[in-house]
């Protein structure tokens, strides 16, 4: 037996298929750790890498700009936190 909606249902369940596999996937987060100051790379407790800063130079991407550095050493107990390295220095 014929129905007159026999197309239909086929033509909207194909174009949901469509739609699905075409879906943009999104897109990843990225976090750029910068340790301010230091001048070697840091692995902090959650194993987040941290770069050093560097001096910018085109195409380098980013980078300091004058400004003094400030290393408060090891000797200085910071609270609050299970990384103090990151805290020990500051541009």
């Amino acid at each position: 037996m014929k129905t007159r909606f026999g197309i239909l249902p086929t033509a909207v369940v194909l174009v949901l298929i469509g739609l699905v596999c075409t879906a943009p996937v999104s897109a990843q987060s990225f976090a750029l750790r910068v340790n301010a100051g230091a001048t070697n790379p840091y692995t902090d407790k959650a194993g987040h890498a941290w770069q050093p800063d560097k001096s910018y130079a085109q195409g380098n991407g980013f980078g300091f700009v004058g400004g003094d550095t400030v290393d408060r050493g090891s000797d200085v107990k910071i609270e609050g936190t299970e990384d103090p390295a990151i805290y020990q220095t500051e541009r």
